[in-house]
């Protein structure tokens, strides 16, 4: 919503997004690609091209899941941009679980905000679990060591990010 409405979105978003859509639902990166390449308003054809190309699977994932907390420590991002979820009641990590995984939310708080039946909230796409309360970690994939930057060393290939 964010991307087609404004044109913008934040570099973690893209990141996000990305890896959410190649790794978790397994899509071409050039779909998404292309996607961002119609709609940016600071569209850049190496930028967005590369990244797109890095997170789909060359590098370490950005692990948008379990980086929703560090970055939207209240979930203000997500109800801004899925209104749905604006009047998410409680405190603590299971509202903020409910804002993050509206398909965890009990039946009375989907009833109250309308979201019962709604096919994204009990069915999504990918049902991605991870815990609010999660800190630390060793931050390693598991894995074998070629997955890197794949020589792409030298050639603009690296972690150089999107630009705002």
């Amino acid at each position: 919503r964010e991307l087609f409405l404004t044109g913008w979105t934040s570099n973690r978003a893209r990141q996000n997004v990305a890896s959410y859509l190649t790794k978790h639902l397994g899509l071409d990166w050039r779909l998404g690609a292309e996607w961002y390449e119609a709609n940016l308003v600071d569209y850049d054809a190496s930028s967005n091209w590369g990244n797109w190309q890095y997170v789909a699977g060359v590098g370490n994932d950005p692990r948008g899941d379990a980086r929703a907390v560090d970055y939207d420590p209240q979930g203000d991002y997500v109800r801004a941009w899925v209104p749905e979820l604006r009047a998410v009641r409680g405190e603590g990590p299971e509202a903020l679980m409910g804002v993050f995984q509206a398909w965890r939310l009990p039946g009375e708080e989907k009833r109250r905000l309308g979201l019962e039946g709604v096919e994204w909230v009990e069915r999504p796409l990918v049902r991605i679990r991870f815990d609010v309360n999660r800190r630390g970690g060793g931050g390693k994939r598991g894995g074998g060591g070629t997955r890197g930057r794949g020589g792409t060393r030298g050639r603009g290939g690296g972690r150089g990010g999107w630009r705002n």
